[in-house]
């Protein structure tokens, strides 16, 4: 298995050159711009909290692989959660009546978006806990790549907003980089399986697969960012996101009068600690952290130390949480403090 790992390394090296991506990145742009295709993403997300949930898991195989992608797909299985939050704070939660809606999530501006979640189905379905494993990994490395593209802009915005982006931000960018699946002796352990020439080929060709329907995919998105124009905030009165079919042209106008005018005045707060985000994620359960807590005030460890230690969540995970998202909104919070002082 060690060559199909070094081969999904070198396609995600190739994969991290889209358009998209540099795109996503490019400040010049405005953040919102550059997450208009969000609405467009909606199957895709949607579909693969289901796939997570009704293809790659299977609670009855006792296959130690296959126990492996179940711990993985209970990880995985929410996301869409953050997706839905995230729609509202980029003010793209378009009101529509129920058949409008029903024509746009199946009519031909999310036909890619579909196309995508088919694919992995029709690659998974039924499938040995080997390929499905060759298909994850590939998956995790598109992943890695776009929402490490998605969190600048995210970053970006929620300093213009004061809106947390759960799903296209840093929470879950650490989280998807931290999962179990990414533990050093479970790299390991998939390292050494060994495959026989006919499990080979097969790897190799879902490989090949996975990251030619992505990259399709992602082209297709980029197109979508840039056709859904965001109306820059000093233009409150031109129309905006002018594609969606069959739209309620009124609730266009006003989505577009809203998108830029409005601006979260909150009380700034202390900023939530590394054990929510935890609890927030999936990644550890309330007793746990409680247990832990009360740990941790008994033996002046810090939280992170009897997280560890206990083997409830990898010390990766924590570290990237704390620098990638826990002490820079920590920042951004003491920097409101001082603004609303000053």
């Amino acid at each position: 298995m060690k060559e199909i790992l070094e081969l999904i390394a070198r396609k995600q090296q190739v994969f991290a050159q889209l358009p998209l991506f540099k795109f996503l990145q490019n400040s010049d742009v405005d953040p919102r711009q550059r997450l208009a295709f969000a609405p467009y993403f909606a199957p895709f997300v949607m579909g693969f909290g289901e796939l997570n949930r009704h293809i790659f898991r299977d609670e009855e195989n006792p296959d130690p692989i296959q126990r492996t992608i179940n711990q993985h797909s209970r990880e995985d299985d929410s996301h869409w959660i953050w997706f839905l939050e995230d729609l509202q704070k980029l003010k793209l939660d378009l009101s529509m009546n129920f058949s409008d809606a029903l024509r746009f999530l199946w009519g031909d501006e999310t036909h890619a978006s579909r196309h995508m979640i088919y694919e992995l189905y029709r690659y998974t379905y039924r499938a040995t806990p080997i390929q499905k494993l060759v298909v994850i990994e590939a998956v995790e490395a598109t992943a890695d790549i776009f929402l490490s593209a998605t969190a600048q802009a995210a970053q970006e915005l929620q300093g213009i907003t004061n809106n947390e982006y759960r799903y296209f931000g840093n929470l879950h960018l650490a989280i998807d980089t931290g999962h179990s699946l990414h533990l050093s002796e479970t790299q390991q352990a998939i390292e050494d399986i060994v495959l026989t020439p006919n499990d080979k080929r097969e790897a190799i060709e879902f490989v090949e697969q996975v990251f030619q329907i992505f990259t399709d995919f992602f082209n297709v998105i980029l197109e979508r960012a840039k056709v859904n124009a965001i109306v820059p905030e000093h233009q409150p009165n031109r129309s905006s996101i002018s594609h969606y079919p069959n739209g309620n042209k009124s609730a266009q106008q006003q989505l577009v009068q809203s998108l830029y005018s409005q601006r979260k005045e909150n009380v700034p707060h202390s900023g939530k600690r590394l054990g929510n985000y935890l609890v927030e994620a999936g990644l550890l359960s309330l007793d746990r952290l409680e247990l832990a807590l009360s740990e941790q005030k008994e033996t002046d460890k810090r939280l992170g130390e009897v997280l560890s230690e206990r083997g409830w969540v990898n010390q990766q995970t924590i570290e990237y949480l704390m620098e990638k998202v826990v002490l820079p909104e920590r920042e951004l919070v003491l920097e409101r403090s001082l603004s609303l002082v000053s």
